[in-house]
């Protein structure tokens, strides 16, 4: 049987990893997670615009159920602002029913952004 050892003039193979390796490495980690931190910060920023835009829609929600509670006869167009958030509304008298439009401007780091909203009061009273 014959030994596996190396003999007097050959070197035995080395495990590991060389140099070159290595840096490649290196390399393809880095730029990973450079991708991952500038997903980041564009994931970060439109969180950001998502909260703003549930704030505005739910003032949006907020004045439709305000008109509602009132009597038909007695809406009327206006304005207001509250918490950062600027919306106007129109009312528009249709048949046995008033269109309610309203528009919510706000600001993001991006600008200003503005989005309409359109509901339907059911007003039998009227003609």
């Amino acid at each position: 049987m014959r030994s596996r050892r190396p003999s007097a003039g050959r070197l035995a193979p080395e495990c590991g990893f060389t140099l070159i390796e290595l840096m490649v490495t290196i390399i393809v980690l880095t730029i990973g997670l450079l991708a991952m931190a500038g997903t980041s910060a564009v994931i970060s920023r439109q969180i950001g615009g998502g909260a703003q835009m549930a704030l505005a829609a739910n003032a949006a929600q907020a004045r439709f159920e305000r008109l509602r509670s009132e009597d038909c006869a007695s809406l009327s167009s206006g304005s207001a602002t509250e918490r950062g958030i600027s919306e106007a509304w129109t009312v528009t008298p249709k048949s046995r029913s008033v269109e309610v439009a309203d528009t919510v401007s706000f600001t993001t780091l991006r600008g200003d952004r503005s989005h309409g909203y359109v509901t339907m009061i059911p007003c039998p009273d009227l003609p």
